[in-house]
């Protein structure tokens, strides 16, 4: 019988900065604003963060600076052929 509720993967505060490449600082500062997947309090002293929630905040920044990227792109196309015209 397949586990209806499997439980999470934890992983700590090490492994979430090598899979973000962002310093504790940003992570901490981004938690605090929203912007990161919240913590889960493993005693008063240890914390983790469940790791499907951390891979998919990475698939969507990701989303975002292919958009960011392509939005970038389209304008640096524009403005290139606004000063052929020129």
């Amino acid at each position: 019988m397949p586990n209806d509720n499997p439980i999470p993967r934890l992983i700590r505060l090490d492994e979430v900065t090598r899979l973000t490449s962002l310093r504790r600082s940003a992570i901490f500062e981004r938690i605090a604003t929203g912007e990161f997947p919240k913590l889960v309090a493993l005693s008063s002293r240890c914390v983790a963060w469940k790791l499907d929630e951390i891979c998919r905040w990475i698939e969507s920044q990701r989303a975002l600076s292919v958009i960011d990227c392509e939005s970038s792109a389209i304008v640096a196309a524009w403005r290139g052929r606004a000063r052929l015209r020129l």
